[in-house]
């Protein structure tokens, strides 16, 4: 189970003399015209947990509406098949950019048509164990996997994140962390991009995927408690978890998790979904 100890005991370390690049270099490939948000919100939780630089691979058109609340990401503008749907060749423009990063997220809201799921099949085909960054897989990136996910497992560890009243964690070799509360506030569309984002960017800073994975979770779960004193559990949006992420890592290095206090809300929306990470 998991608990504030262990969660306190795990937080990465911040130097004083620290640059960006020692938080870590993460590239989320997100977002179709129909799931903007999910591009936004993952990005925005990768951040909010510390992340130092984040790059945003999504289709061309969706770069505009993205800057407009997404100020802090560098873009990379991907090739589309229509308007705001990734092409299936912009696997190309991704393998060049994953040799800078050491983490890439790939999957929220990126769609479920025949381009989209093409690009993802080919991007992954096209990455080598040995030399690509830390992969995350969430949302529309674990439905092309259904079956590619078996055999990449000979090659690839895996830590599967399920998504739940009690969210579960499961290691490749047996472990097993359960999140210590249910909240039904986190039912609601885009609460799985924000999580997703929170794992990649603590993994981006230099945890195993295992305790990535397990800290994003209790964070997640922890910053929804906060807003559940404060605004119930009914009507917490994803964006709300946003501001509320660094605050439950500030409370935990001081030791008053438990405290609630008023947290100012952010709004925002997406597609809920079980999460996942593949290594």
């Amino acid at each position: 189970l998991m608990t504030e100890k262990w969660a306190r005991s795990i937080l990465p370390d911040r130097p004083l003399n620290s640059t960006k690049v020692n938080f870590g270099r993460l590239l989320v490939v997100a977002g179709s015209i129909n799931y903007i948000g999910a591009a936004y919100l993952s990005c925005v939780g990768a951040y909010r947990v510390g992340a130092g630089l984040v790059t945003l691979a999504t289709p061309t058109s969706l770069v505009g509406p993205l800057l407009s609340k997404l100020t802090e990401a560098r873009f990379l503008p991907l090739p589309q098949s229509a308007a705001g749907i990734v092409g299936g060749d912009a696997f190309k423009d991704i393998k060049t950019e994953t040799i800078s990063s050491n983490v890439m997220l790939m999957g929220p809201g990126l769609g479920r048509g025949r381009e989209p799921q093409e690009f993802i099949k080919d991007t992954l085909d096209n990455l080598q164990p040995a030399s690509s960054p830390n992969l995350i897989l969430d949302g529309d990136a674990l439905d092309a996997v259904k079956g590619y996910a078996r055999n990449a497992a000979k090659d690839w560890d895996n830590t599967l994140v399920l998504k739940g009243a009690y969210t579960i964690v499961a290691s490749f070799d047996g472990r097993v962390r359960i999140a210590p509360i249910a909240n039904p506030g986190l039912a609601s569309a885009g609460t799985g991009d924000v999580l997703s984002g929170a794992i990649a960017g603590l993994l981006a800073q230099g945890l195993g995927f295992f305790d990535a994975a397990s800290l994003g979770v209790y964070l997640h779960v922890m910053a929804g408690e906060l807003l559940r004193k404060n605004l119930g559990d009914s009507g917490m949006v994803a964006g709300d978890l946003l501001p509320a992420l660094p605050q439950v890592i500030t409370r935990l290095r001081e030791g008053v998790t438990s405290r609630a206090e008023p947290i100012t809300a952010a709004t925002s929306s997406s597609l809920w979904r079980t999460g996942g990470a593949l290594h």
